[in-house]
Formats: C-alpha cells, structure tokens, sequence
C-alpha cells in the first residue's frame, strides 16, 4: 500500500511544483490531484475488497470440505462430523464477528497461520493452553475448535494475533486422510496467496529426546522434517521453524530452580532465537551448541544466587544439580536439530529460526541424567532410588508467552517463496509485467507519438507560416528563386495536408488527435498570399506586358506565332476554368515567372515550377480566384494572330505540343555512356538539336493523329485561343492537310540535316589522343551505327491514316469497292496503292516511304543492312554489319589507321617512318571518298562526308604531334647537342679567336652530313624544298608548325653545303681567282698565301691566279698578305688557323663590288683593298669566285661573311598548325 501513498505523493507535489513553474491553470492541478487521491482511495477499497472476497471464498471451500467429508463418511460417525460441522461454524462465526484481523469479516484471511507439529503426546496442547494467550473462541471444554474437513486431525486456536494450528500427533507419524490435508494445504495456497503459513512451531516433550537413543532421535527428526517438507512443498514456501522443547519441567531440580520466578517472568523465553541473517547456510546443530553454553553459564550464575535464597537443603541439592542435569541434554538435543535441518539438495531447507524450552503443567517424574548414567553403571534399578512422581505443587506454565508473542508473531513475514517459486513467481511477474508493458506501450507510445508526432506538424506549420511572413519579396538583394526556395517545405507541407485530408491522415497520426485539418486553411492562406504576390501578379503583369508588346505586323514568323500563341494561352487559360489544363499550364506560368525573374537556369524554373503547378492545382479546385483578363487586350492579340494565314497557323499549332512535350534529340541521346561521347562535340553554340516535333515519338502522339481524321478535333480544340468557332470544309481541310504534311516532311528532313551537319569530332592534341579517338570510333556498337540507328528509328514513319484514307479503307473492307479494286481505277484515284494501303491483285503490299526516309535512304544503307521497316535497333546476323559500307570504312580503314598510331605511340617515334605513317593516313582519307562516291546523293554526302573524314584528318594532326615530338627529340640528341658543344662559339659563326674545326664543320654541312641526313631520316615527309627555301609540308590542311628559327638553320645550311661543298663532295672546298696589285708606287712586290700556297705579283702586267680554299695538301693553316717595297718596306698582314682567308678578309679595309678589268658592264669581282700602317701604302686584289653559289657574294651584298650569326634551335617546332 505503501507505494500508492508514494505514488499519489509524487502526482500531487509534481502537479503542484511542476503546475507552478509550467503555469498550469488552477483547475488543471485540482483536478490531477483529486485523481492522486482516487488512486490511493481506489487501491485501498480494491485490497479491502479483495481480502473479504478470499476470506469469504476460504471459508465457503472449508465448509465445502466438510459437508464432503460427511457424505463420505460411516453412518455411525455422521452424526459426530455433523454436529463437529455446526461447532466449527459457530466458531466462524464468532471469529467474524471479533474484532481480529485487520476487519470484521477478514480475520480468516488478515491473521496469520501457524502450523504446529509434533509426535503424540509431545504437550503441544497443553503448550498452547497454558501459554497465557487469549483464546476468544473455543470450544465447550476449553479447547481449541475441532477441525472438519481436511483439518478434522488438528485443533484451531484462534488468537488475538494469529490463527494456531495445531495438528494431532498421528499426522506428524501417520499418513491418515492425507489426500484431504493435501486439499486443504491447496486452500490456504490459492485463498492466502501471499503467504498461505507464516511459520511452523515443532513441538516435541524433552522426555521423546532424553529417553531415545540416536537412531529413534533420527527417526523422530525426519518425520518431522518430511511433514515441514511437505507443508513448504505443497504451499511453495519456505518457512521459518520454531522448535519448541516441551515438558522441560521433567528435567530434574527444573521445578526448584525456577520456583522463584513471578507468574510475569514466567511468561518470558528461555531458549535461543538466531538472526535471519546468514539463515540458509547456518549448521543448526554447530549454531544450538554454541548458544547453548551460554544458557548454561546463565544457570550456573544463577543457581549461585537460588543457593543463597532456598533453605530447603532437598531442593537445594536439585537447584545445585540442575545446571549440569540441563547440559546433560545437549547432545541429544543437537542430533535432533542436525537431522531436523538437515540440508537437502531436491528441497528447500526451513528456516531455523529458534530453539525453545517450555514447561506448560508439572506432572511426571523428574529425570535426572547424571543418576540415571550411574544407575547403569552400577547395575541398578530406578525404582531404588526414589518415588515415580515428583512431589505434588501447583501446576504453572513456564516460558511459553513471550516465546508467541516476541518472536513468533512478530515473524510473520518471514515466511518467504521457495526459491523455485520465486523463479516461476519471478517470471510470471515479468511476463505480466511484460504483457502490461506491451499492453502500455502499445497505447501509450502510439497515442504517445500521436500526439508527438500532431505536436510536431503544428510546431512545423506555425514555423514555416513565420518564415514564410518574414520573405520580404520587395527585397532585391536575394533573388526570388531563392526566396521560393524558402516556401518548398510549406508547399510540400500543404500538399501532404491537402493529401491527408482526402485520403484520411497516416495511423500515427490519428488516435483522435489529428490536427491537419485544422491546420490546412490558415497554412494555405499564408502559402497563397506569398505566391499572389511573388508569382501571380508578377506573373500576369509580364503576360499582359508582352501580350502588349505583340506589333501589328502580319508578316508573323512560325515561331513568332507560338510564341505569342503560348503566351495567350496561358494568360487566358488562368481566367477560364473550364479550359484550364493541369497538365500544360504550369510549365507555361513557369516559364512566365522565369522572364519576369530574368530566371532563365532550368534549375531555377524546377524550383520555380513546383510552386506554379500547386497554384495552378489550387485554382483548378476552385481554392483560388481566378485571375481577371483583360477583354481588350486580349481581343487585340486574337485580331494579330488571327492574321497569320491558316496554314502557319495550323502548322505551328502541329508542331508546338509535340516540341513542348517530346524530349529532343541530342548528341547525348545518341552518343551518351559511348567512349566516343568526349570526342563528338557541335560546331554551333548552343548545339542544334532536332525537336521533339521531328522524332518518331512526336510523330506518332502529336503529329500523325492531327494530319489525319482527328485533325478537325484539334484544330477546334485549339481555336478556342483565338475565338474562333466556326467550322471548316472538307476542302479546306484537305488543303491544309497538304500544305502542312509537305511543311512538315521538309522540314523534318532540313531538321536532321542540321543536326548531323552540326556534328563534328574534337581536335587531338597528340598521338594517345588520335588513338584513343579512334579508338572510341571503333568501339561495338559503333557510334556511327549507333547515330544510323537512331536516324533510321526516327525517319522510318507510318503514314498518318486520314479521314478519306480511313474511309476507302472501311468502304474496301465492306467489299464496296471490289470492282473498283479489279478495274484499278479508284484506287489510283484515292492513291491507296501509292500510299501501301491496298495492293494491286497479285502484287505484294508497297510500303509508304515516308520523304525524310526517301531523303536519307543512301546514308541509312550505308551504314544499316537491310532490315525490315521499323527495326533499325534489332541486332543483325553475324557479318551483316561488315558487309555495309559503314563495316568496310570500321574494319578495313579506322582499324589499320589504329594499328598505325599504335605502333607510333609504342615506338615513341623511334623506328616508325613518317613517310609510312601519312602514306597510311593518304590511303585512308582515298578510301573513304571511295566509299561514299556512288553511294550517297547530293543531300546525304555532305553530311555523311565530314563524319567520316574529320576524325581522319583531325587523327593525323595528332599523330604530327608525336612525328614533331620524336622528331625534336632525335634533332636535339643527334644534331643540336654536336652543333651546341663543337661549332655554336667557334669562327666563323661567331667573332671569336676560337676556330670550329674544319672537319666539324665539313661533318655537319656535307651532303650527308649530320644536318641533311637527319632531314632524310626524319623531316623528309614533313618538310620540303621549295627553291631555296625549306617549307613545312600541309597535308589535310595540317602542317607541323617548325620554328622560324628551325628552318633558317636549314635555309642558311643549304647555302653553307652548296658555297662550300663542290659537285656534292664531302670535303669542302672553294675556288676562286685572285689579281693581285699595288696602286702605291713604293710597293714592289704583294704575296698571297693560303694554306702555304702563295702567289706572288711584281707589278707585273694583269694576270689572274687561281686559288682553292682549303690548299690541298697543305703544311700549315692561314691566309697571308705579305708586302716587299722601297725604302725598306715590308709588312705582313696573316691570320693563321684553317680559317685563316676569312679571317684575313675580315680583317680588310674595304670589300666592295667591281668588275673585270674595270671595264663597265664586265665580269662582276669582288675588290679587296687593305692599307698598310707602316707607309702610307695601298694593297688591292680582285677576287672572283668560280661559280655562283660562292661564300664570297655576302661580303659585298651584306658586309660580313657568310657564316656570321648562323644558329640551330634546340626547338624544332611549336605543335601542329591548321584545323
């Protein structure tokens, strides 16, 4: 009871302490205290109620016993069990209305039950009788209430405290009527289920001790352990045990040594209790011992003291004797209690709670043990000794009350379930407790999270209602797309309310508190009030301004007319319900809000649209106003568009739907999750993609049914923007049928034309990149299959069926016109033959062509094998796709244009000849014009051409840049690296004292040499002669791009080998003439000396000596001028090494142009002059070089040799140029 008391405690001071700080009102914490109090009050009425239900329940299953036991009983032993019948309910009644228990009708059930048990004749009556307790109900003589029933062997002693027990002696022995104790036992155990007995009090006389041996003590002790047994066993209880030693008094001197005490101290225990503590695994006999030698010590105490008071000096010797007479049962004693508490591993073992001496009357002879042990020694008889029976006093009881009334009912509650049943007990609380918590949660979590989860959605709502009223939609500093953003949770939030509320709300959030219903409306009105002024009105008003913007001029291109069409429609479609279409509309406003944004990113108008749609939705189901048109604008808008001719009109209405609602074709759609997709690229920004209307998929959803019979349908339902109603002929309709059907086709056609033109491949940047290109090209399925594939899918058409078609069709079908059919005549009329509809008799049905099949028949058998109509995806047979043109140009020219790049990319350049690599290059692109010569028309070859030969020529120009690469590499290892340490700053290339070596020189610039042979070897494809002139070769519009530099070092050493390197020899040499004279008069005699070889003039005549640079056979190295003159004149002017001539011309004064002999119009020569500085003295000589191409001209024409400022790059080219 004591946790309801709790239980409401904590309600209240929570209510009142938790009420004051969470501001509940007054009423609220009244109310949960008074159900604080209805739950204690509740608890303690049900527990009143439920204890006189089993006291009632019990007493009625005791009686029941009874009237069993009387009709099963003899005939003479009926009238016994009757009238013991009447008694007994006289007693309970007496007992029930007593004041014992905790009511007037609950004693039965309230008290506690205590068993007592024993062996005959062991006093426990007469314990009970004289134990000073008060007995309100007994019987006639004074005792306690015969049992009936199962307790018809036991005696009920009902005390102020408790209810006793007490069973007969025969039943502790004897198995008698076991089946109704049993029953019984069962009683107690389903109506006192708490506990059934409160304990056991074993009462046994001291004589059935003292006069056993051991085996007859043994004997005693599982008897009455068994019945404790089963008593604990039946009632699954383990219960405390009380032994309680009777007629102490016969120990002899017993009666002198208490004789002394008052009635009040007589009342009191003499024994031993043991603690509850340490309970199971106490040894009963060890623990008696022990407790025992300190009642022994007391009695010595005090016999000392009862020496001192008796005078009697008989009674003295028995108060003397007494102490060691009491320790004389202790032995005994203990091997009672170990064989009574003997532990038992298949049962549970009883509390040994305490051990007891009691004495209820004094009858009998005294025992003495100490005389009796020297009786047998000394072989006597007890009768020699003394009288049979003690001496006649007044009879008492001795230490019986306290022994109830201190420790036996105050221990009530130690009884306690066995452990088994604690187990079993333990697991039925657990599976109740279980039950009642799944029972719980499954009420309180759902209603729980209910209520979470209502609390949550209107947490949310009033959330996104504040964000919403915080949007500042005035604001141009965050754009309106993401303002709209912040309204998607309230849209979704709305949209899933709007849901629920047609749908019936999720479980979770019924449980009679949902609350989205009433959450919608205000939700909603926030949502909408935001859209009116970010959406609607901005929205309308763009509309309206462009509608106004829409000029007077009836010369309205097709896409003009849609667009303003669209933009009618839409405005007037959100003023008219009825033509209100969820489907269209909202894409419309969309794009709408978009231009009135200046959103033009498709992410963007996603965000955006998600809103329009729901407006739209809302105003279709009447939520929403409809907006308010403006009748003139829209009059004047009808009156301009209604000037474009019906044909315009009726096409752009053909092609608008399908354009707005069929995906367009795309490179992606062609070339997506391909290698080849990063490669393919457009030529135009943005790329040209063919619209929806000009697919198969618009064809047959949007534009075949609107050429046929459904046309008339369409237009009407069109017409409706324009307010127009009047109907159209059959005439009319057939033109407009004609004129749009060849619009379309044509159109259709020019559409994928512009698509494939639009098409081109990517520029390599080198070789890996051309391979992997190529590569990419000839991947299965190949792209360009896959790109006829998807051409063939969407120009192989089924022929729109008109209304006059349908008809032949139907009137055919009726056999209306089967002589017609014979005689060929109508159906020539009708066209249906030309159309595939009817055949000819025995002529197989003709397929209808449609014009853009026709158009781009040859490209589709060139790259498609003959498959049947409509079945240009289907995998062919093994080989058909090689037999095409497409499989030729794949296996026989891409692939070996792929074994070439490889081959250069794995050589890296080393090995392969470029000659080889653009030979291959050349047979590829001649092959390919091979292939489309003859097959392709004038319309397909343009378009397939550039397809075929741009990854061709574009691969080349990526291969030229490993050629260059490799190229460079050698030229830097194999000719710049000799030209850098050897020659780049020696003479002559340099002014320097240093000379290059002559057989460097001659190794490098010969016609063989280091420079032409790496030209040869490496640069012979890609670089060409042109005059004088080395000039970069162009093949495919490409071209390495050699550095300036590059082919001046080949320009220049060109001149180098042809001015010094006659007739293609591989040593140098250069002849000349030389005229040696002196315009000094002191000057006698000039020698000239290259080499050692000199030529000397003496003023003679005019003569000309020949002269070879370097001299054959030569001793020393240098060119001199020596002069020989009056006076003592003599001056030399030489400079040694092998270039010693150049030097020495370097050295000169004056190089200029002359002629022969002076004469005008001679032989040009070049004249030489030097002055002297020892006299003032001139030295001339003519030089004229034996042919033309001569080192010599550049002194004249450039002033300065030949070879000066002569370079080789270390850098050969920059790339490829071209494309």
């Amino acid at each position: 009871m004591i946790w309801f008391w709790l239980l409401a405690l904590f309600i209240v001071l929570g209510t009142w302490v938790g009420g004051f700080f969470l501001g509940w009102a007054l009423w609220l914490k009244i109310v949960l205290t008074v159900v604080a109090a209805l739950i204690v009050g509740g608890a303690y009425v049900g527990r009143m109620l439920r204890n006189r239900m089993r006291d009632k329940a019990l007493e009625r299953e005791l009686l029941k016993q009874a009237e069993q036991q009387a009709i099963n009983a003899r005939p003479d032993r009926r009238a016994e069990i009757a009238q013991l019948q009447v008694q007994f309910q006289r007693g309970l009644q007496a007992l029930r209305q007593s004041r014992l228990g905790s009511g007037k009708t609950t004693a039965l059930y309230a008290l506690p039950w205590y068993m007592l048990v024993g062996p005959p004749g062991a006093g426990k009556t007469t314990a009970l009788r004289h134990s000073g307790l008060p007995f309100p109900v007994l019987d006639g003589d004074g005792k306690g209430l015969r049992g009936i029933g199962g307790t018809r062997n036991c005696d009920w002693w009902f005390t102020n405290d408790a209810i006793l027990l007490d069973t007969a002696g025969r039943y502790t022995t004897e198995s008698d009527d076991h089946d109704e104790w049993t029953s019984f036992l069962d009683l107690l155990k389903k109506f006192r289920p708490s506990k059934p007995i409160n304990g056991v009090l074993v009462g046994i006389s001291i004589t059935d001790i003292l006069e056993s041996n051991e085996e007859q003590i043994d004997a005693y002790a599982r008897k009455i352990r068994s019945r404790v047994d089963e008593v604990m066993s039946r009632l699954q209880m383990v219960v405390p045990v009380y032994v309680v030693f009777t007629k102490v008094d016969l120990i002899d001197g017993f009666s002198e040594f208490w004789a002394d005490l008052r009635k009040s101290e007589r009342s009191q225990m003499w024994g031993m209790t043991f603690p509850l503590a340490a309970a199971p695994d106490r040894d009963a006999a060890k623990a008696f011992q022990e407790e025992f030698e300190r009642l022994v010590s007391t009695l010595h105490a005090r016999s000392v003291r009862r020496l001192a008071q008796e005078r009697n000096p008989d009674a003295r010797a028995k108060i003397f004797q007494f102490p060691a007479e009491f320790r004389a049962i202790e032995s005994s004693v203990a091997e009672f209690l170990n064989a009574l508490f003997q532990k038992n591993q298949f049962s549970e073992t009883p509390i040994f709670r305490g051990v007891y001496f009691t004495s209820g009357t004094q009858e009998g002879r005294p025992l003495s043990r100490i005389v009796s042990g020297m009786l047998r020694a000394f072989n006597l008889s007890p009768a020699s000794v003394g009288p049979d029976t003690q001496p006649q006093t007044e009879a008492k009881s001795y230490f019986l009350t306290d022994v109830f009334r201190r420790v036996v009912f105050p221990d009530q509650d130690v009884a306690a379930r066995t452990e088994g049943e604690l187990r079993r007990q333990l697991i039925q609380r657990i599976g109740f407790a279980a039950a009642a918590f799944l029972l719980a949660m499954m009420v309180l979590l759902p209603s729980s999270c209910t209520f979470m989860k209502n609390r949550e959605l209107v947490a949310t709502a009033e959330l996104l209602a504040a964000e919403a009223g915080k949007v500042n939609w005035a604001e141009t500093n965050v754009g309106v797309v993401d303002k709209a953003k912040k309204l998607d949770e309230m849209r979704n939030q709305l949209k899933q309310l709007d849901d629920w509320r047609r749908d019936g709300a999720p479980i979770a959030y019924r449980w009679g508190m949902y609350a989205g219903d009433n959450l919608y409306e205000p939700l909603r009105t926030v949502y909408v009030a935001n859209l009116q002024t970010a959406f609607a009105l901005p929205s309308k008003a763009r509309l309206e301004d462009e509608l106004r913007a829409v000029g007077d001029s009836s010369t309205l291109t097709t896409d003009q007319y849609n667009t303003h069409f669209n933009r009618l429609r839409a405005y007037l479609e959100m003023c008219d319900i009825e033509h209100l279409e969820l489907e269209w509309e909202p894409s419309a406003l969309t794009e709408a809000w978009g231009r009135a944004l200046g959103a033009n990113q498709k992410a963007d108008k996603e965000v955006l649209k998600g809103h329009v749609a729901y407006y739209v939705e809302l105003t279709k189901r009447k939520e929403i106003p409809l907006w308010h048109c403006d009748a003139n604008l829209v009059n004047r808008v009808r009156s301009i568009l209604r000037r474009l001719s019906q044909a315009d009109r009726d096409y752009s209405a053909l092609v608008r739907d399908a354009n707005e609602n069929v995906a367009p074709i795309t490179r992606d759609t062609v070339f997506l999750n391909t290698a080849f997709g990063s490669y393919i690229t457009s030529k135009s920004r943005p790329e040209v993609l063919v619209p929806g209307a000009f697919t198969k998929l618009g064809w047959e959803l949007y534009v075949r049914g609107r050429l046929g019979k459904d046309r008339a349908k369409q237009l009407a339902a069109d017409r409706w923007v324009l307010g127009e109603n009047q109907a159209i002929s059959v005439e009319q309709m057939e033109k407009l049928l004609a004129d749009v059907r060849d619009r379309y086709f044509t159109n259709f056609s020019r559409a994928w034309a512009e698509f494939i033109r639009d098409l081109d491949v990517r520029k390599p940047d080198s070789n890996q990149t051309a391979l992997e290109e190529l590569s990419a090209l000839s991947e299965v399925p190949w792209p360009y299959l896959r790109l006829t594939r998807v051409l063939g899918e969407n120009v192989l058409l089924e022929e729109a069926k008109t209304d006059q078609v349908a008809s032949a069709v139907t009137n055919i079908a009726k056999g209306e016109l089967k002589e017609a059919i014979t005689q060929n005549e109508t159906v020539g009329r009708l066209g249906l033959v030309d159309a595939g509809l009817v055949p000819l008799p025995g002529a197989p049905a003709k397929r209808w062509v449609s014009p853009p099949e026709a158009a781009f028949e040859p490209m589709l058998k060139f790259g498609l094998p003959s498959v049947a109509p409509g079945q240009t995806n289907v995998e062919p047979a093994a080989g058909a796709q090689t037999a095409t043109r497409l499989g030729h140009y794949q296996d026989r020219i891409v692939s070996k244009l792929v074994a070439v790049l490889t081959d250069l990319r794995d050589s890296k350049g080393r090995g392969v000849d470029g000659k080889s690599v653009t030979s291959a290059f050349e047979d590829a692109i001649r092959g390919t014009n091979e292939l489309l010569t003859g097959s392709q028309s004038g319309f397909t070859r343009p378009l397939l051409s550039p397809l075929l030969l741009n990854p061709i020529e574009l691969a080349y120009g990526g291969s030229l840049h490993d050629v260059a690469g490799a190229a460079g590499g050698n030229w830097e290892l194999d000719v710049w690296k000799k030209w850098h340490e050897r020659m780049e700053d020696g003479y002559p290339f340099t002014d320097t004292w240093k000379d290059v070596a002559l057989a460097y020189y001659s190794e490098f610039f010969k016609p063989k040499g280091l420079l032409f042979d790496f030209y040869e070897k490496n640069l012979r494809g890609q670089l060409e002669l042109q005059g004088a002139h080395f000039v970069p070769t162009t093949r495919f519009n490409q071209a390495i791009g050699f550095t300036g530099p590059f082919l001046k070092c080949y320009d220049r050493g060109l001149e180098f080998q042809k001015a010094t390197f006659a007739d293609g020899g591989e040593e140098p040499g250069v002849d000349f003439e030389i005229n040696l004279h002196s315009v000094s008069d002191n000057i006698a005699e000039v020698t000239f000396e290259i080499d050692g070889a000199n030529r000397t003039y003496k003023n003679e005549p005019e003569q000309w000596l020949s002269v070879r640079w370097p001299a054959k056979d030569k001793a020393i190295s240098g060119g001199k001028v020596r002069v020989r003159g009056y006076s003592g004149l003599v001056e030399e002017i030489g400079r040694p090494g092998e270039w010693g001539l150049f030097r020495l011309l370097d050295s000169a004064t004056k190089i200029e142009q002359g002629t022969l002999g002076g004469k005008v119009g001679a032989t040009p020569t070049m004249v030489v002059t030097w002055n002297l500085r020892s006299q003032a003295a001139v030295v001339k000589m003519d030089l004229r070089p034996s042919k033309r191409d001569s080192v010599f001209p550049p002194y004249v024409t450039k002033k300065e040799r030949m070879f000066r400022n002569y370079d080789c790059p270390r850098v050969l080219s920059r790339g490829v140029r071209g494309r």
